[in-house]
């Protein structure tokens, strides 16, 4: 392994094993010694992501205050001023006081995230952080082990949710590949066979909520919606498109890659092929 790689990306589509995925690679890590911190998807304190996040100009700011006004020491909880713009960490907000978030507030607020805004502020604000978040580590000694952000979440924004273009997505990840080129990092992809079966299983295994929610976000938004997909048969086929857009987008990639073929769902055999990838033997 490189000791000057200061970040790994694993990425995947659902189901391929990203979370043990990234476990292992943490736990290979640990062992060797290094200072090592482990960001899955959906942490609300991410370095270099937001998850849970609103953004609202000065007058939006203004506007959502004067609405729910008597729930302000709520919003101010988790509120802070940057460039401009007012931010609220909603998500933190519903782990600390669940069940004292009314759902007009919840709604009001939710529609100021930042995956619901446009999709060109959304690419800015994200490589912002990017950017941010690299000049911040160049100078720290541990390694970062990042869970599905890097590649997942611009195509989700721009293919899946806005139906944009290949290039534009494609040019999305460039640049966050260019905001973290200083960190050496290194992307490790999981792959599956027979996805089909594995977004399947995902679904069995996973909460109703989830499958619901999911099949409704990939059918009922940019490009399902343009192509009239349905149900869990169209959800795939907008998975399949993912994927093709994904392998395009590895391949126009400078950073150090690889592509592990997780079908097997074997931890030990994954163990084997993520130590070769890391430490080379």
């Amino acid at each position: 392994m490189n000791l000057n790689t200061k970040l790994i990306l694993v990425e995947g589509l659902p189901g391929s094993g990203k979370s043990t995925g990234a476990q292992i690679v943490y736990d290979i890590l640990k062992e060797q010694g290094k200072d090592v911190q482990l960001v899955l998807e959906g942490d609300v304190d991410h370095p270099a992501d937001y998850e849970g996040v609103a953004i609202f100009t000065p007058e939006e700011w203004e506007a959502l205050c004067g609405q729910h006004e008597s729930h302000q020491m709520l919003i101010n909880r988790t509120a802070f001023y940057e460039e401009g713009n007012y931010f609220l960490s909603y998500g933190k907000m519903q782990q600390d006081d669940q069940s004292r978030l009314p759902q007009s507030l919840y709604d009001d607020i939710f529609k100021q995230d930042i995956y619901e805004i446009s999709f060109e502020r959304n690419m800015e604000l994200i490589a912002a952080k990017w950017k941010r978040f690299a000049e911040a580590a160049t100078v720290q000694k541990k390694i970062y082990v990042f869970e599905c952000c890097f590649i997942q979440n611009p195509v989700t924004m721009s293919m899946v949710k806005h139906n944009r273009s290949e290039a534009e997505s494609i040019h999305y990840v460039r640049q966050l590949e260019d905001a973290i080129g200083l960190l050496n990092p290194m992307l490790i992809y999981l792959d599956q066979k027979e996805y089909d079966i594995t977004f399947k299983k995902a679904v069995e295994e996973r909460p109703k909520e989830w499958s619901s929610g999911f099949v409704d976000y990939y059918t009922l938004q940019g490009y399902g919606q343009a192509r009239g997909y349905a149900g869990m048969d169209g959800t795939l086929q907008v998975l399949h498109a993912r994927k093709q857009l994904e392998q395009r987008i590895m391949n126009e990639l400078s950073l150090s890659r690889t592509t592990i073929d997780n079908s097997h769902y074997d931890r030990e055999q994954l163990r084997q092929e993520l130590l070769q990838t890391l430490l080379g033997h």
